[in-house]
């Protein structure tokens, strides 16, 4: 008996750097905008996906917690201040 052995490829598609920052910019301004409206601990994770268009599995392979979300909101705000200090 002849077994097919297919070469090991790695799973999924490849990760497209400029896809995963777009996707990631569109969660968090659809987390911006559910926290403004809601406020953070009564948003709920289906609003925010919602909101920002994109599944909630999808969601948490970016952000595992509403923690990750604000901290990555906090990180981006501060960044830009950073920018504009070195100017």
């Amino acid at each position: 008996m002849t077994r097919n052995v297919l070469p090991e490829t790695p799973l999924g598609r490849p990760a497209n750097p400029e896809a995963r920052a777009h996707r990631k910019a569109q969660i968090l301004a659809g987390a911006q905008r559910c926290f403004i409206r809601k406020g953070f601990h009564a948003a709920t994770t289906a609003e925010i996906s919602s909101e920002a268009g994109v599944s909630v599995a999808n969601m948490y392979q970016y952000f595992p917690t509403k923690d990750d979300l604000i901290r990555a909101m906090i990180q981006a705000d501060l960044a830009e201040d950073l920018d504009l200090v070195r100017l």
